[in-house]
């Protein structure tokens, strides 16, 4: 591709990161800067999700909540299926392989991102009418499906994301979770829960952040303007090309998640809400893994070109060490499951604490599931991602076909997690057919290993009580995991050992001349 002079000769050249400087200490330094920011975020995004969803269940009853839930559900659905057609991975890709082409790259991104949003827009309130949903869904989809048009602006900060400087977005991100949350308790108290003013409140904070990344990215890559790059047919060809098996791979995996709630929507808006409500803070759990992606994808793709052996490396730490985490954080929220969903939800909800459990093993499934996905991205096998995607998803769809006319949602949880259960052996074993030695398979089954152990622990502690049990179980989990990968274990200790050094050092007094220190 060309592209160097695809911007005003005014516009800053940007830094790219060499695959030379990957191991260097700057680099490490400040990718460990770019995975803290980006994990803060998701973890007030995780708190004042789950506080929004208990006033929400006791403000709109189960009705209400589905409503919510499938107005949100159908239109990330088409943000998926027709807003994102794996532009952004590839732009990412690129830029991170090949810097001297970014600002080219970066331009004709957005010009076709763009017509797709626009067109994502049009099919979307086409189809809200067509689907016949209630007034409140049909109105609440077209004001917040505006959201649809922020994806040039999305494109234009991928350099954010490919420099490892994503901490220059942690202040826009920290206020759309925090305004989301504000505008949405000013709705219940004004406007007594209503779904288009809920949407509406959504869609300002989306605003107020895409408005905010949109002048820090002129600020710090175009400081000139943005002119048309040369050959725009010929490189949105090339990317179409790239990015269709991610964006098709991107479509079912949304499908995926909200699918469940479309159907679920057709017999029962109870179910529905009984249903978002348990899933509410197993998916904001899903955001984390996204996060560490964020940072780890560039430094994956720079070092399958220059480096197998450090991409092998890369790999098997990143799940490695999410699996430590996450196994005995998903075992204690099992055990705790029954008294976490009466105290947010209240007594209307009482069914809501077995599928909760269900989805929380399968928000730990994804973990694995996100980073062995975005390193086929990464090593340009998206094809291979999208093939199994496509012999999984029908046989997930008609799964839940078969339980949710019944309002079983149970059913439905359990079909998802033995769902994504076959996803991550089937993406394990394309992982060994493509990266062979590099799959990180002892890390996964290390981590099955510690589940089960965890699983086995919380049975035989279960009379004892919620709080022995939740105790006990996650620590047969951790204890079992660093065992079986003691390198892990040690990687976590020596994360914990950096501590200390953040903290103020205390200022060296001065030794009177003449004295002398024992």
């Amino acid at each position: 591709m060309t592209g160097s002079t695809a911007l005003a000769p005014r516009v800053a050249t940007p830094v790219g990161v060499g695959p030379a400087e990957i191991a260097g200490t700057p680099l490490a330094s400040r990718a460990a800067a770019n995975t803290i920011a980006q994990l803060l975020p998701p973890v007030v995004r995780v708190v004042l999700g789950v506080a929004l969803i208990a006033l929400l269940s006791r403000e709109l009853g189960r009705d209400g909540l589905g409503q919510y839930a499938l107005l949100f559900a159908y239109v990330a659905l088409f943000n998926v299926v027709f807003n994102d057609w794996g532009l952004a991975t590839i732009v990412l890709r690129d830029i991170s392989q090949r810097p001297l082409e970014r600002e080219g790259l970066l331009a004709t991104a957005a010009m076709l991102q763009a017509v797709v949003s626009c067109g994502s827009y049009a099919c979307m309130v086409l189809g809200v009418f067509v689907l016949g949903y209630p007034d409140p869904v049909r109105y609440g989809a077209m004001l917040y499906g505006l959201s649809l048009l922020v994806g040039p602006v999305s494109i234009l900060s991928m350099p954010f994301q490919a420099d490892l400087r994503l901490n220059e977005l942690l202040a826009p991100s920290l206020v759309q979770a925090l305004l989301t949350f504000v505008l949405s308790i000013v709705v219940l108290v004004v406007a007594g829960g209503s779904i288009v003013w809920l949407a509406a409140a959504s869609l300002a904070a989306v605003i107020v952040q895409t408005v905010w990344i949109a002048l820090l990215a002129r600020r710090r890559f175009y400081r000139g303007r943005i002119s048309r790059p040369a050959a725009v047919l010929n490189h949105w060809r090339t990317l179409i090309r790239e990015a269709w098996p991610i964006g098709a791979a991107s479509t079912l995996k949304v499908g995926w998640q909200q699918i469940p709630v479309l159907i679920l929507g057709a017999y029962s808006l109870s179910a529905t809400g009984m249903f978002h409500a348990a899933n509410r803070a197993p998916q904001q759990l899903v955001v984390v893994p996204l996060a560490l992606n964020a940072t780890m994808f560039p430094l994956l793709a720079r070092s399958w070109v220059a480096d197998r052996v450090l991409f092998a490396r890369q790999l098997d730490r990143l799940v490695g060490a999410s699996l430590f985490v996450v196994v005995p954080a998903v075992i204690f929220g099992v055990a705790t499951a029954g008294p976490v969903m009466r105290l947010l939800l209240g007594p209307e909800f009482d069914g809501a604490a077995t599928p909760y459990a269900l989805l929380l093993v399968t928000a730990g499934l994804l973990f694995p599931i996100i980073f062995l996905a975005e390193a086929l991205n990464a090593a340009g096998s998206q094809r291979l991602n999208l093939a199994l995607l496509c012999v999984l998803t029908p046989l997930l769809t008609a799964a839940v076909l078969g339980v949710a006319p019944r309002g079983e949602t149970t059913g439905v949880a359990a079909v998802l997690l033995v769902g994504y259960g076959a996803y991550l052996a089937a993406l394990l074993g394309a992982a060994v057919l493509r990266f062979g030695a590099a799959a990180p398979v002892s890390a996964v089954a290390g981590g099955v290993v510690a589940m089960t152990v965890g699983a086995v622990a919380l049975g035989l502690t279960a009379s004892a009580g919620v709080v022995v049990s939740s105790i006990v179980a996650p620590a047969a989990a951790l204890a079992a995991y660093a065992c079986l990968r003691p390198d892990i274990a040690a990687l976590g200790c020596s994360v914990i050992n950096l501590i200390p050094k953040f903290a103020p050092r205390p200022v060296a007094q001065e030794v009177p001349h003449g004295q002398h220190t024992s």
